[in-house]
């Protein structure tokens, strides 16, 4: 399956936000998966109308979202492309931190893991039906 990841990116730590999507990625391509992460594309558009139109074009042709959300901390990027991925009728699975409380996504999706920290998440993902 052709899995986009959408993830909160402005303000996170870059080494530690590169290491847990080298895991998630890790995880998901061990399943056979085509996963895609914005974090690792070298050919990224520089302004913020053209990466939102590469994502929005990505989740058009990708099967699942798998949204990843580890604090409570709101990202509007992130919002935007679970919103357009709904309007689109896109499968979504959403990661999400047990301790993150304030959120409507809970109640949008259906998909849902909840996890503890990284290595809980990669425990998840690979016992997860994808």
């Amino acid at each position: 399956m052709k899995i986009q990841i959408a993830y909160k990116f402005t303000g996170e730590d870059r080494k530690q936000l590169e290491k847990d999507m080298k895991k998630v990625c890790s995880a998901l391509k061990s399943k056979g998966h085509d996963v895609y992460c914005t974090l690792f594309d070298k050919n990224l558009p520089k302004t913020k109308k053209e990466l939102f139109q590469n994502a929005f074009n990505r989740i058009n042709n990708s099967e699942i979202i798998l949204v990843l959300i580890k604090s409570e901390d709101k990202s509007e990027g992130l919002l935007m492309e679970v919103g357009y991925s709904i309007a689109n009728k896109k499968r979504i699975i959403l990661a999400i931190k047990n301790a993150v409380k304030n959120t409507h996504l809970r109640d949008l999706v259906e998909e849902i893991i909840e996890f503890e920290d990284i290595d809980d998440l990669i425990n998840k993902l690979n016992e997860f039906n994808i």
